[in-house]
Parts: C-alpha cells; sequence; structure tokens
C-alpha cells in the first residue's frame, strides 16, 4: 500500500514538473541576450580580511552579471564570478567574522535557496553557501509589514548583535535587539535583553564590549542613542547620559575611542547639526567644536584616523574625508555625487568604495558604486551595481539591426542610456551610442535608416522632446530635427518612405505650432504639415504604417455629444489628410498592428470601459470588421491593459500588457499567443515573464517575437527586459553568438569628452 502511494506521488510530481514545463514555453532564442538595469542600490559595504568586500542591497545585476542583493568583490575590485549566494529581498545589513565569513541582515526570507527569515550566515568564499546549522530562526507574529534587520556587529566574544524591527526570534521575545552566538546554531542568548522601545536603526560596539544602538522613536526632544552593557542582561549604562536631542541613523567608534553619529540632532535652538562626536569617557557629552555640515548617512574609519563621510545634499549627496584630530572637523575633500551616499567601505590599501543609489561621483558616469583614491578623492571605475531596467519601444532597421528603447543605463556591461542598438547577429552595437536623457516613448525608422525617438513626459515637465540620430556608426545627433511637443504627449511615431515622420498622441502644439494629436512632420527639418492636418480634435494612443506608407491611427474624437473611438485609415502620400476608411470601436484604441495580407488588428483599451464587448477586432484591408474572428476571439483571455500587440509572419496575434492577461489555465502572464485564423488562446505557447508589464513586440523574419518589458526571466530563463521567443514551441534555437565580455565599467558619463 505504501509502495502505490509512493508511486502516485511520484506520478504526481512528473505532473507538476510538466505543467510547469508548460507554464513557461517556449525557451527564448540565444539572442539577443542584453540585460538592460538601472541604478540598483547598494546599502551595505563590508571588508573581508583577504581584501574582498561584500556589497548588500537591492540590485539584481553587477556589471550584466546575474546577483541579487548580495555580491562580492576580489580584492582586484572585480566581480567574483563564483560567489553569488542570493537573498530574495532586500539586504540592509552586513558584518564580516575573523575567517571572512558573512552575515547579512534585510528583509529576505530565503539566501541561497535556502530559508532563512531576516538574517543569515554565508560563506565568504567559494559559492557563498548558507552555513546548513547557523539559523536564529526570527518569527514575528505580530508584525508582518516591514519587519527587517538593519544592523548588525560583532563583538570580540564572538557573539552577533542584531538590530532592526522585530519582536520574536528564536521563540524568544527580543524587542529590536537581540544578541546571538555567531557560531553553531546561531543562539539567542538566554539573558542578553536590552529590549528597546522602537526599531533600531544602527549598532557600534566600542573596545569594552559595551553597546551603542540608534533607534527612531515618536520623541523627537530625546536623544535616541543608548549605551548598553554587551554582557549579562544588557543593562543601560548608568554612565551614559547625553543632554542633547535628536534622532541618530549611523553609527561608529573612531580608533581613538570616540563614537561618531550621524542624523539630526539639536545642540540648541540656533545648533542644529548632521555629525556629532562624543568623546570616549565623556558621559554622553558632545565635542561641542566638532561639527559637520552634512546631512550625512554613512561613515567609516581608515587605519590612519580620517573619517570618510556619505552625505545627503537634498537629492543629491557625496562623500567627504574629514580630519578627526583636534577639537574640529577640518574637511580634506569633498567629491559630489547626483543621489544620496547610503553606504561606505574601505579596501586594505588606499581605496575607498562608495554605495547608493547614484548615477554620477565626482563628474563620472558610475552605477551605484564608485571607487575614490583615499588621499584626493579621485573616482576611478568599477563595476556598476544595477536593478532592471524597463523596454518601452523597439523599431527594426532597413539593415537588419534593432533598435530598442526605454528606461536604463547600461546594456550589459555598457554604458547605454535609455537607447541601445542590437546588431544582426543579436550582439549589442558597441559603437552605437547617442545618448537620450529620457525615457523613450516611442520609437521609428525612415528607409534612409534615420532613427526617430519621443521621450516620455516627466511629471511637472511641459514640453516633450522629440530628436533623430543617424542609426549608424556612433548615432549622431541630428540638430536640425528637434521639435518641442506642448500640451500633452507623443505616444506613437511612424515614418514613411516620402520624406514624412508622423506623430500621434495627447498634444495640441508640435514644433510650435497648433496641432490636435496627430501630425505629418518633414523628415528635412521637423516643419508640420501645413497641408496635412486631420479634421476633428484627434488624439490616440495608437499608430501603424504599412509597406505603402498609409496611416493607421486609433482616435478618439471628442465633440459637444461626447468622445468617439475609431481606427481610420489615411491615404499614403495625400497632400491632405484624407480617410480611406474608419471603423467606430467600443472603447480607445490602445495598440495596432498589421498583417502581411493588409489586415489590421487592433486592441481596444476596455479597462475602465465596461461597455467594451471585445477587446481585440480584426480588421480587413477594405475596412470591415471581420466578424467570424472578432466573435470567436477569447476575449477571457484580455483581461488587463493592453501596451503592445504583433503579427508574427504565420499570423499568429501576440498581445502583451500590464496587470493579467488571461484567466485561462495556466494563466497567461502579461502575454499571450492567438491563433490567426478565430483568435483563440494557443495553450501551448506560454513563456510566463515576471515583472509588471510587457511594452513592445515586434516580429522577426524568422517567425520569431522580441519583446520588451521590466521582466528578469522569460521562458524559464534568465532575460534583462528583452528578448527574442520563437513563435512555435517546436521551433529549434539558435547558435550562441560570442558573449557579450564582462569587465569593470570604464565608460564615461555622456556628458564627458
Amino acid at each position: 500500500m505504501e509502495r502505490k502511494r509512493s508511486g502516485f506521488f511520484r506520478w504526481a510530481l512528473l505532473c507538476l514538473v510538466a505543467s510547469s514545463a508548460l507554464a513557461q514555453t517556449p525557451a527564448p532564442l540565444t539572442a539577443p541576450n542584453v540585460p538592460v538595469g538601472l541604478a540598483g542600490s547598494v546599502l551595505a559595504i563590508a571588508r573581508q580580511p583577504d581584501g574582498g568586500l561584500i556589497l548588500g542591497g537591492r540590485f539584481t545585476m553587477v556589471d550584466g552579471v546575474p546577483r541579487r542583493n548580495l555580491a562580492r568583490l576580489t580584492p582586484a575590485g572585480t566581480l567574483d564570478m563564483d560567489w553569488n549566494p542570493s537573498a530574495d529581498d532586500e539586504v540592509a545589513a552586513l558584518a564580516v567574522g575573523a575567517s571572512g565569513e558573512v552575515y547579512a541582515g534585510g528583509s529576505f526570507s530565503t539566501v541561497d535557496g535556502q530559508p532563512r527569515n531576516l538574517v543569515a550566515k554565508l560563506s565568504g568564499k567559494g559559492r557563498g553557501a548558507v552555513d546548513a546549522e547557523w539559523n536564529p530562526g526570527f518569527v514575528d507574529t505580530e508584525y508582518s509589514v516591514g519587519v527587517k534587520v538593519s544592523s548588525l556587529s560583532l563583538d570580540a566574544n564572538g557573539a552577533l548583535f542584531v538590530g532592526g524591527d522585530f519582536h520574536l526570534i528564536g521563540g524568544q521575545v527580543r524587542n529590536y535587539i537581540a544578541k546571538l552566538s555567531a557560531n553553531g546554531r546561531g543562539a539567542v542568548d538566554a539573558t542578553w535583553n536590552a529590549s528597546l522601545s522602537a526599531p533600531v536603526k544602527a549598532l557600534a560596539i566600542d573596545s569594552n564590549g559595551d553597546v551603542y544602538a540608534a533607534f527612531a522613536g515618536v520623541d523627537f526632544w530625546a536623544l535616541l542613542v543608548g549605551k548598553y552593557s554587551g554582557k549579562g542582561t544588557g543593562a543601560s549604562m548608568s554612565d551614559w547620559k547625553p543632554s542633547i536631542t535628536g534622532t541618530a541613523k549611523s553609527l561608529v567608534i573612531g580608533p581613538d575611542g570616540a563614537l561618531y553619529a550621524t542624523g539630526r540632532f539639536i545642540i540648541s535652538r540656533d545648533d542644529q547639526r548632521a555629525v556629532i562626536r562624543f568623546p570616549r569617557g565623556g558621559g554622553g557629552a558632545i565635542t561641542t567644536g566638532w561639527n559637520l555640515h552634512v546631512g550625512a548617512a554613512a561613515l567609516a574609519f581608515d587605519g590612519a584616523g580620517s573619517l570618510y563621510v556619505g552625505y545627503t545634499d537634498g537629492d543629491a549627496g557625496g562623500i567627504a574625508k574629514v580630519s578627526t584630530t583636534g577639537e574640529t572637523a577640518n574637511v580634506d575633500w569633498r567629491v559630489e555625487t547626483d543621489r544620496p551616499v547610503q553606504a561606505l567601505g574601505l579596501t586594505v590599501g588606499s581605496q575607498l568604495y562608495a554605495g547608493g543609489a547614484f548615477e554620477a561621483a565626482g563628474g563620472r558616469f558610475v552605477v551605484s558604486l564608485a571607487r575614490l583614491a583615499t588621499a584626493d578623492g579621485k573616482v576611478t571605475a568599477t563595476v556598476g551595481v544595477e536593478a532592471p531596467g524597463e523596454v518601452t519601444a523597439i523599431a527594426r532597421q532597413p539593415n537588419g539591426g534593432t533598435i530598442v528603447g526605454g528606461r536604463f543605463l547600461m546594456a550589459g556591461a555598457f554604458a547605454r542610456r535609455n537607447l541601445m542598438r542590437i546588431a544582426p547577429d543579436g550582439a549589442l552595437d558597441r559603437e552605437w551610442n547617442p545618448s537620450f536623457d529620457r525615457p523613450v516613448q516611442a520609437l521609428a525608422v525612415d528607409p534612409d535608416n534615420q532613427v526617430y525617438v519621443a521621450g516620455q513626459l516627466p511629471y511637472g515637465v511641459l514640453g516633450q522632446r522629440l530628436a533623430r540620430f543617424a542609426g549608424t556608426g556612433a548615432g549622431a545627433t541630428d540638430p536640425r530635427w528637434s521639435p518641442t511637443v506642448g500640451g500633452g504627449p507623443v505616444y506613437a511615431l511612424a515614418a514613411d518612405a516620402h520624406g514624412n515622420v508622423y506623430a500621434s498622441g495627447g498634444y495640441s502644439q508640435i514644433a510650435d505650432v497648433m496641432r490636435s494629436g496627430l501630425a505629418r512632420l518633414s523628415a528635412l527639418d521637423a516643419t508640420p504639415d501645413p497641408f496635412w492636418i486631420p479634421e476633428g480634435g484627434i488624439s490616440g494612443k495608437a499608430m501603424a504604417i504599412d509597406s505603402a506608407g498609409a496611416i493607421h491611427v486609433g482616435t478618439e474624437i471628442r465633440s459637444d455629444s461626447g468622445t468617439a473611438y475609431a481606427v481610420s485609415k489615411f491615404a499614403a502620400g495625400a497632400v491632405t489628410a484624407s480617410r480611406e476608411w474608419s471603423v467606430s470601436v467600443p472603447g480607445p484604441p490602445a495598440v495596432l498592428a498589421l498583417a502581411a495580407d493588409g489586415s489590421l488588428y487592433a486592441g481596444v483599451d476596455s479597462w475602465g470601459y465596461p461597455t467594451a464587448s471585445r477587446q481585440i477586432l480584426k480588421v480587413t484591408h477594405a475596412g470591415k470588421v471581420a466578424a467570424s474572428w472578432s466573435e470567436l476571439a477569447d476575449d477571457n483571455a484580455i483581461l488587463g491593459e493592453m501596451r503592445a500587440l504583433a503579427v508574427g509572419t504565420d499570423q499568429t496575434v501576440h498581445i502583451g500588457g500590464s496587470r493579467f492577461l488571461g484567466d485561462s489555465t495556466p494563466p497567461r502572464n502579461f502575454l499571450v499567443k492567438l491563433s490567426g485564423d478565430l483568435g483563440t488562446v494557443l495553450a501551448d505557447w506560454n513563456p510566463g515573464p515576471d515583472g509588471s508589464t510587457i511594452n513592445a513586440l515586434l516580429p522577426g523574419a524568422d517567425n520569431s517575437i522580441l519583446v520588451g518589458g521590466d521582466f528578469a526571466t522569460i521562458g524559464g530563463e534568465p532575460r534583462g527586459s528583452l528578448a527574442a521567443l520563437p513563435s512555435s514551441t517546436t521551433v529549434p534555437r539558435r547558435l550562441r553568438p560570442p558573449p557579450i565580455p564582462v569587465r569593470p565599467l570604464r565608460a564615461q558619463h555622456p556628458s564627458q569628452p
């Protein structure tokens, strides 16, 4: 009987594996494989005895190599290609033992695939394996949101002090701070229980083993830095009686035994400070003449007694080297960053690493991590630490290349700001690098291989940027073609063979000329065509152009009687904006795609429009709705917002979007494929991307579909927001092209010569 049950469970497991495989098929083609990234966030840096550095934070890649929230740099400053434990959520704190072992704290629940709640012990070498025995067992049954470990500190006796936002560990109540064994199972010290009243932000341990804790409270008018015995019960130290008020964010003990704290401190009504110094043995009194006027978030000391401060300055920040000799704080050098600095770490030699979520340090392009010379603050190249970027637009070139636009700083290991070119073999074009200062909204390429770009419209910015770049070489900017847009955004661009560029959107003015959401511009100088002016107040998101140059536009026409929605075809090359046909649709047309036979597929954005009875329509070349296809199309497959539509060479229809695009079994996550004859869901095609949206789809001549969005995996394999999928689940995969080499980032900021 037992043997039959075992066989049944084996059979069930095989079924589960098979269904999982079905749920993520087909696998992506091997090319392109160029992950795009934005600045990640480095929140903690810790040095190992051999000079290696451990990085913790919120990130998914280092120099284009997958690394999730944990990474190791070798003593030479390069990425350790073996050490890859991977935490499933933020790593906010790090500590390193005498033998190089790593303690990590944060908001995670698994590390290296093993259950570890909030804190974990890892090997500092090899692949960074989780210590199989050490597992204190953080549990918090009272609060489940916001629970985390924010600070870790090792003492000289083999104890690990843990601070953060928690209440229960190892079956024992510990409010916000706990003492654990750094060895064995990581047992909680049964006696030590300082039991604070608010979450701990930072910890520091002095040479006597006493523990300083910075914690956040509801009463700003109390100094929230406490001192506790590291032994016994963790009693509050009676010799610590600070007389100032304020909150602290980070702590460090200097070589002279003084305690340095960052935060916001009220010395008197006219004296407020961000960094203060408590001399050793001073009982909590501060050094009154020691004042550093920066909003600091990170502190580090070198062996010579110099203090390094990572600071904030509004939305920006920087790093400063401060002399701690004497009774005053003297700044030796200062380097500015475009975002605040959150973490600092020193190498064995004369290098300082600064981490945060910045993109520039000392005028040099960097990605979340900067390396500086301690002598003078000179910034040198190091690895880029990235979070997932997003692909929002894709356009094919006449020469077989592909232009990709979106929101990113990196493409693989190379700097690319919001634009990149993929060569016909699927590799990144290392020369083409025009740099565009805004996330890309729309792309178009004309027959002369000129690339037209519309930038996204940031909140509060009145003018949108359009630009043109050469499609070859380095991607030179054409200064003659840079019209401004007012009153709303451009959502779509198209270019024909007659020297025209079409722009559709919600704007009211383009190139200083009044136009209502649809205009034809000269490819020579972006002048709006004075004769091509569609009738009515038109605005819309979707546009498609056929091989003859006819424009198909999804429109919203507003009048006193309300808003009417339609898909219209405008004659190719006509002097005036004459419609060949117009088809009414039940909601705003969100996406359009043309098939090889001239049929047009229209996706109606019915989110919020409950009267929309169909979400996908097929319109014939003559402008008639193909009722049989539209009525049989599986409406239930499209439940969310559509953002992309493409028709493959086999006439199948691919749809991408946000929220959910299906409630079938298995569910379709943001990407679905319909048959071209009936519009039914093709069950075996379900690549199951993660992330939150698919923004762009482009069919290939080899019956593949190029997919752009914000995913990290698709078809069960890692891809950084861009992947090519076979339209069939049986198409063989291509041979792998030469890989993009992973090397330290040495690209200059786009503004540098």
